[in-house]
């Protein structure tokens, strides 16, 4: 019990004492004014001044409670002397032990009953001394068996109620140590998720720098060899190297999915040329395997919509993907269909259907998991990581739509899409056909862009072999490079040189990308070069952080040579660019 109820209970004992003994003196014609007045005093000095200065702390209120108690008993006993009358002095101890309950201590109750059977034998004592007696000895022994059973009464009332507050305490201290478990389990679990974030971010990057070698001087392998025989062997390093950064993407869009930093970012898009891309991303691997391809459309789904383009086309892309490489003969079937919603709003369906494996009923479920693929030493030759279809939930349900599976085992699968998307326009997508790209011609008939031969760019960045590669992919636009292998080499020559384009690497020894962009600005040694990070930082909003932190624009490694190229094209002064052969 804490001190401010204890002392509301013991103020609350002296006032009702004392306003019965006030009462008394009041209605008492025979006692004289000097007596009145003595007794007056008397009892506020008992019954007013211990609360008071209890207020003030000076006291222990549990300790001091049982002085309230003889307190009590002398205003009884003044009652007694004022009325000459027992029952009064009965009825003060019947309200004192009830006013006992108020502490709730049945610790305190018992002591309480041995002071009220103290004070009724004394005045039985008394009474015998003073020849004024006014109860016999029956009386004497009914009213103590009365006060006993009365405080036996409250001792229990008490003993129940304390039990049941102690239940409360319990529950609510078990509650406590529960929510604090919880606490703790979603504290660990949050840490686990940031250290499994940074964990994949780091090693992406680290991986991502050695691949930017890797493909990028392939690149120009591909583009300067004459010999057939080596352009395969390009082609094919290209595509396993490709390979491995699909799965490190795989990799990190599911990180980005399970800690809730995946952004959906919804534009306008033609349908049309989206289901046209997702047919040509997909016929070389079937053409491979000698499977069929088609394309059905509901001539009547609206062909302008508005929605997350970007993250369709991966979904339907790891489906059409996942269908390639689980079905040995037949045909893979791509089914675009709709439902109208509402006047402006469809639930736009994609279902892709094939010939393959098929799957077990059982094995439905774990379809969505991470790391996890059905019947490894059956598909034990397939590529991949089991989480194209962990992605394609992931993000499925990020735009609140639904995906349902239907399988016979042994004779193909069927994975149906539907993801509600806002219309545009209500011009209808038609009798469509997709058409192939065009094959792409000898891979070593590279042509740049465009050419800049008076523009001076200035690389940074601590991996010389990155520089090299920079070089190299843009040596048929004739830009004239610059080259730092860090973040105070980069300050130098800004200081001694004009550079139309800075192309910054983020993390470098000594001084990152980040410390050497905010010491350029503040110096006023950029007042009108872009600078652009180039890094393999490429976890989800690294391109608003970059900008954030003030550079102008992002480009992630590996460096895609057609987006360098478009990227130096844009922040480069137009007077710059000599021709423009895009």
């Amino acid at each position: 019990m804490n001190n401010t109820y204890t002392r509301l209970c013991n103020t609350l004992y002296y006032f009702i004492g004392a306003f019965l003994c006030w009462l008394g003196i009041i209605l008492d014609n025979d006692m004289t004014k000097p007596g009145r007045l003595a007794l007056i005093i008397f009892l506020l000095v008992v019954g007013i001044v211990p609360p008071f200065l209890f207020s003030y702390n000076i006291f222990d209120y549990e300790k001091y409670k049982k002085a309230y108690l003889f307190s009590f008993i002398v205003m009884s006993f003044v009652l007694y002397v004022i009325w000459n009358s027992i029952t009064l002095f009965v009825c003060a101890l019947f309200l004192m032990s009830m006013l006992s309950l108020l502490y709730l201590d049945s610790g305190f109750n018992r002591f309480q009953a041995f002071v009220n059977m103290a004070a009724l034998t004394i005045l039985f004592v008394f009474e015998r001394l003073t020849d004024n007696i006014t109860m016999d000895e029956f009386t004497f022994v009914l009213v103590f068996i009365m006060l006993l059973g009365t405080n036996f009464i409250g001792q229990q009332i008490t003993k129940l109620i304390l039990l049941e507050r102690f239940k409360s305490l319990q529950q609510e201290r078990s509650l406590d140590d529960m929510l604090r478990v919880v606490e703790s389990k979603v504290d660990e679990a949050r840490n686990a998720a940031k250290s499994k974030s940074e964990f994949l971010s780091n090693m992406s990057h680290e991986i991502r720098t050695p691949i930017n070698a890797v493909l990028g001087m392939n690149e120009m392998i591909t583009r300067e060899s004459e010999n057939d025989q080596i352009s395969e062997y390009s082609r094919n390093i290209a595509s396993s190297g490709n390979m491995l950064l699909a799965l490190i993407n795989d990799i990190l869009d599911l990180s980005k999915i399970e800690s809730g930093k995946v952004a959906i970012i919804r534009v306008e898009y033609q349908l049309s040329t989206v289901c046209n891309d997702l047919m040509n991303m997909i016929k070389d691997r079937a053409s491979k395997k000698n499977l069929g391809l088609k394309l059905k459309i509901n001539p009547q789904i609206p062909n302008y919509l508005y929605g997350d383009e970007v993250r369709i086309r991966q979904i339907v892309l790891n489906l059409l993907t996942n269908a390639v490489k689980y079905t040995e003969e037949g045909t893979i079937t791509l089914n675009v269909d709709y439902v109208q919603r509402t006047k402006g709003q469809i639930d736009l369906s994609f279902s892709v259907k094939d010939t393959g494996r098929g799957i077990k009923k059982q094995d439905i479920d774990k379809l969505f998991s991470s790391f996890q693929r059905l019947e490894e030493a059956k598909n034990k030759n397939i590529e991949g990581t089991g989480l194209g279809l962990a992605i394609v939930g992931g993000y499925v349900k990020l735009m609140h739509g639904k995906i349902d599976v239907i399988s016979d085992y042994g004779k193909g699968s069927e994975f149906i899409v539907s993801i509600p998307q806002k219309v545009i326009k209500s011009d209808e997508i038609g009798e469509f056909d997709f058409k192939f790209n065009k094959p792409a011609a000898k891979a070593n008939a590279y042509k740049p862009s465009f050419k800049a031969s008076k523009a001076k760019i200035l690389a940074v960045d601590d991996n010389n072999m990155n520089l090299i590669v920079v070089k190299n992919l843009l040596k048929a636009t004739q830009i004239r490079i610059d080259f730092a292998h860090g973040g105070q080499e980069c300050i130098e020559k800004v200081r001694n040189e004009f550079y139309d384009v800075i192309l910054l690497d983020h993390m470098m020894p000594e001084m990152d990308g980040t410390e050497c962009l905010k010491y350029m600005k503040q110096e006023n040694l950029i007042k009108k070069t872009p600078v652009i990070a180039l890094t393999a930082n490429a976890v989800s909003g690294a391109k608003e952080e970059y900008i954030k932190q003030g550079f102008d624009d992002y480009l992630s490694k590996p460096i895609v040579p057609l987006e360098l190229e478009n990227m130096l094209r844009h922040w480069l002064p137009g007077w710059l660019i000599e021709n423009n052969l895009d």
